[in-house]
């Protein structure tokens, strides 16, 4: 599994979880003291639930436009905001951590105070290619 430093041992992306078992996935994410779960992708994968204090799974694609309502998708990047600063590590994950993580993940770091383009910076130094879904790109660069 391909996982991502974002911030400080405390924010972290990756990918491909669903092709591996859980035996494959559960040493990494308890490595890295992993507490909150995001799910950012159209895959189950419902055997994690029951392994961290908290699961958290959001509808988000990266083959269509945004959601016109976005409040769900900013609630969830508050909630993993408040995990960081209270230094409970979030892992969010998607099918490989090209677009939809890295964009939960944008959102949680302007949360805890960054600008658009300091976030998309930072997602973009730790994990090379990512944030390439315009609509992602546009949206995140219209909040400056």
């Amino acid at each position: 599994m391909q996982v991502y430093e974002v911030l400080d041992q405390l924010l972290f992306i990756g990918g491909q979880t669903a092709g591996l078992t859980l035996e494959e996935k559960l040493p990494s994410l308890q490595k890295l003291n992993v507490h909150t779960i995001i799910q950012a992708t159209r895959k189950d994968d419902l055997d994690l639930p029951f392994y961290f204090p908290q699961y958290i799974k959001v509808r988000l694609l990266d083959t269509r436009p945004l959601p016109e309502d976005m409040s769900e998708l900013w609630g969830v990047a508050q909630q993993a905001a408040r995990q960081v600063l209270e230094k409970k590590p979030v892992f969010i994950f998607c099918s490989a951590a090209k677009n939809r993580a890295p964009f939960m993940a944008a959102l949680t770091l302007i949360c805890r105070g960054w600008t658009p383009r300091q976030a998309l910076a930072q997602l973009r130094e730790k994990r090379p290619g990512c944030l390439q879904f315009q609509p992602f790109v546009d949206y995140l660069e219209g909040l400056e």
